[in-house]
């Protein structure tokens, strides 16, 4: 796997090869970037569940102020550092914690104003779980994005009319097929 975009385009990044995981292609990437234009320059970036942290390097490569970086995997931990450490750059803070414990650790962060809201949110968790739902509903509820964030969430699930509708009450929402992933980019208004 290798960056698309930016500064570190090109640049080839470790991945874990196993069941557990799954890469997202750079098809999807450079879709996904696409629709994050221009936000993702200075933002402040979370990468919820990051794999290798192909995201949290794009994001930086794109210009993100920002990111922090969590995977609850420690073989996906110990990939991600070396892939960060690789590019060596001081906006990453990396974790190793359950996606829960992580977002309540932020949430007390950006209460007390130690870190600003995110601005763009990855959140790539593993395909049979709601985890992506439970951290959406947590970010929103917990006022940790702010105006004119986005949330970009890859699953395989196609959503019923009643959640995409409980989404559309606050964000903009867009749906991007690919094979078997699904897409969600949803965003606040600004």
């Amino acid at each position: 796997m290798q960056i698309i975009g930016g500064k570190f385009r090109g640049k080839k990044i470790q991945f874990i090869s196993s069941n557990e995981t799954r890469p997202t292609t750079s098809r999807v990437r450079e879709s996904i970037f696409n629709i994050i234009g221009s936000r993702i320059r200075e933002a402040h970036v979370l990468d919820l569940f990051a794999g290798s942290g192909i995201f949290s390097i794009e994001a930086a490569s794109r210009g993100a102020k920002s990111i922090i970086t969590n995977d609850n995997c420690e073989k996906a931990f110990k990939i991600i550092k070396s892939n960060l450490n690789s590019v060596k750059q001081r906006c990453f803070n990396v974790f190793n914690l359950d996606f829960y414990k992580l977002l309540e650790l932020a949430s007390g962060y950006i209460k007390s104003k130690k870190i600003p809201k995110f601005d763009v949110v990855f959140l790539d968790p593993p395909y049979q779980s709601d985890f992506g739902m439970i951290a959406i509903d947590f970010l929103y509820s917990n006022q940790m994005i702010s105006s004119g964030s986005v949330i970009v969430y890859e699953t395989n699930k196609d959503f019923d009319l009643e959640i995409i509708g409980k989404w559309e009450t606050f964000f903009n929402v867009k749906i991007k097929k690919y094979g078997l992933a699904r897409v969600y980019c949803l965003s606040l208004p600004a």
